[in-house]
């Protein structure tokens, strides 16, 4: 259990934010005991997603409710969910309240649904949530704490945002979702950088809402360009960041669409479920064929 961390800690530094931060809610939570899912779900170490019997019975279980029976996009659309579940708690902690959690693989544990839920991608064996161990490398960025006391406790400091993100980051990419991506490839076929893609547009679109509707001035102007507007960071990988630039904004020729929409740099292979269409986001789709799915999608929202 939590002991440098408190499990009061990230409450407090996203309870002024809950009124804003909208769909995320559902996976920023409190560090909660293991054993209160005891029953209707699993709590199992995120290391053993790097088991290849393991990892191709948890997909194929998931898929019963999509029912693609294809290994490589069961692996693509489980990760885009997954990755939903593991960052918004990390790095909305770093953003807005200077606490570095230790998101590393070894150091996370999941907790996985045994029945299927109400939405499309939560079949059997979809992630609920993280859970993040205790561990040293917690750390702490005093001008962006606004939690009584913490800045105070064994948690150690650090004295730069630059510093606050290399620990993040390294433990979050280097150690997680690096070495995560690297056995979904080798085990399923699924391209890293469908991967790498699904993650960095889950990011763009999370810094947005930290930017556009919580007002957070340090995720807009430095963590968010340090993720995905650096061609190269060491912290997230060696050699080329596999985050930069994951969504384009691009105008379409269309009166009744005037602003900018949103482009992924990589598709998610969602189109190959069984009675699905392209994502209006999909950089496979021509311009007409994405503004004619945006105004469907505006029709059905309306009415």
């Amino acid at each position: 259990m939590l002991q440098i961390l408190e499990t009061t800690d990230l409450t407090q530094i996203f309870a002024p934010y809950r009124g804003q931060l909208g769909k995320y809610n559902q996976w920023i939570v409190p560090q909660i005991d293991p054993d209160q899912y005891a029953g209707e779900t699993d709590v199992i170490p995120a290391t053993r997603l790097l088991e290849p019997e393991f990892l191709v019975d948890l997909l194929s279980r998931w898929d019963t409710k999509l029912g693609t029976n294809n290994l490589k996009v069961e692996a693509s659309l489980w990760i885009k969910y997954y990755c939903n579940v593991i960052f918004p708690p990390v790095l909305g902690a770093m953003s807005l309240g200077g606490l570095g959690l230790d998101a590393s693989l070894a150091n996370t544990s999941l907790v996985l649904s045994r029945t299927a839920g109400l939405k499309k991608l939560e079949g059997p064996g979809y992630p609920i949530r993280a859970i993040f161990g205790d561990s040293p490398r917690t750390v702490i960025y005093g001008p962006r704490c606004a939690v009584p006391g913490q800045a105070e406790r064994a948690i150690r400091p650090v004295n730069s945002v630059a510093e606050l993100h290399q620990v993040v980051f390294k433990q979050l990419f280097e150690g997680h979702f690096a070495p995560l991506f690297e056995q979904f490839q080798s085990v399923t076929a699924v391209s890293k950088k469908v991967l790498w893609g699904s993650l960095g547009a889950a990011i763009f679109g999370f810094y947005q809402q930290l930017g556009d509707r919580v007002g957070s001035q340090a995720a807009s102007l430095e963590d968010a360009p340090a993720l995905l507007d650096s061609p190269e960071n060491t912290d997230i990988a060696p050699g080329k960041n596999p985050l930069y630039h994951p969504v384009q904004l691009r105008f379409l020729n269309d009166a009744a669409l005037p602003d900018p929409v949103r482009v992924r740099n990589s598709c998610c292979l969602w189109y190959k479920v069984p009675g699905a269409q392209r994502c209006t986001t999909c950089p496979l789709l021509k311009p007409e064929e994405r503004a004619e799915l945006l105004k469907v999608k505006a029709a059905k929202k309306a009415g």
